[in-house]
């Protein structure tokens, strides 16, 4: 799927309420990553991952909820009236955005697990959040992402031509200096019209994926494992073996088609059908 594709469908979906909150988030991950705005990747990414318990969290993901706790032995006056039934609690939503929308599409209020209270001999408490709180987590995470494609959409990032609809995306692809994306999608398909193997495109190839292999989000092996093979086709391409080299091609290509979500590899992907055309 090429950037214009991406964008154009994350500007439609996120005008959308129907539009799953996580579905947005990995999108504006992918373009943001793309563009090189970490800052709102990193939220996305927490958004979507997880808080670390304990770590300081934004007010939207810290909600109003009661403390249901009761005695299991003989209850005195002052117990009763320190440990009601009911007490209001901040709580604090660690959770993936996932398990949030979850809940919500129960359409009822979470109550937590029962469980001992540990400070308290005899005591039993659980939590409970009322439904309107964890949706009004969603709709502040929607708000945010509305609000940065709105910035970026003024910044010039990318825009929609009104005469045909369709996105004009500025200033991307641009990672570590290169327009690696933009040369994979936007390149034209004259790579072969000679009839001849085009060695030097491989070549700008090989740096481009070692420039932004980092944007491919591998295992360690894999790429260790593409680095390898990227050495192998260099040697391959200074001894003019187009069998090789179509090979390992092949072989990257393959990897690429099972990166999901990510605009590097379908650029890669792009740029090898065309030279092996």
């Amino acid at each position: 799927m090429s950037i214009a594709k991406l964008i154009e469908d994350f500007i439609t979906n996120s005008a959308k309420s129907s539009t799953p909150v996580a579905d947005l988030l990995e999108q504006a991950r992918t373009i943001a990553d793309l563009i090189d705005d970490k800052k709102f990747a990193k939220f996305c990414e927490r958004e979507l991952n997880g808080y670390a318990e304990n770590e300081k969290l934004s007010d939207y993901r810290q909600v109003n909820g009661t403390l249901d706790i009761w005695y299991d032995g003989p209850l005195i006056k002052a117990d009763a009236k320190r440990y009601a039934v009911g007490n209001p609690v901040i709580i604090p939503c660690w959770n993936p955005i996932k398990d949030i929308s979850s809940i919500v599409a129960s359409g009822k209020d979470y109550v937590s697990p029962v469980q001992d209270d540990k400070n308290i001999r005899d005591y039993k408490n659980r939590t409970v959040i009322k439904l309107f709180f964890l949706q009004r987590i969603e709709n502040e995470v929607r708000k945010k992402i509305n609000e940065w494609k709105s910035s970026k959409i003024k910044e010039g990032k990318f825009s929609l031509n009104s005469d045909k609809g369709t996105p004009i995306i500025n200033n991307y692809g641009n990672i570590n200096g290169s327009n690696f994306i933009g040369s994979m999608t936007n390149s034209s398909a004259t790579i072969n019209n000679n009839n001849s193997f085009d060695f030097k495109k491989v070549s700008d190839l090989i740096e481009q994926v070692l420039q932004n292999i980092a944007s491919l989000r591998l295992t360690n092996n894999q790429e260790a494992e593409l680095k390898s093979d990227l050495v192998e086709i260099k040697q391959m391409v200074t001894q003019k073996d187009e069998t090789g080299v179509r090979k390992l091609l092949h072989k990257i290509e393959a990897l690429c088609q099972n990166i999901t979500g990510s605009l590097v590899a379908s650029g890669i992907i792009s740029q090898i059908s065309q030279i092996l055309e």
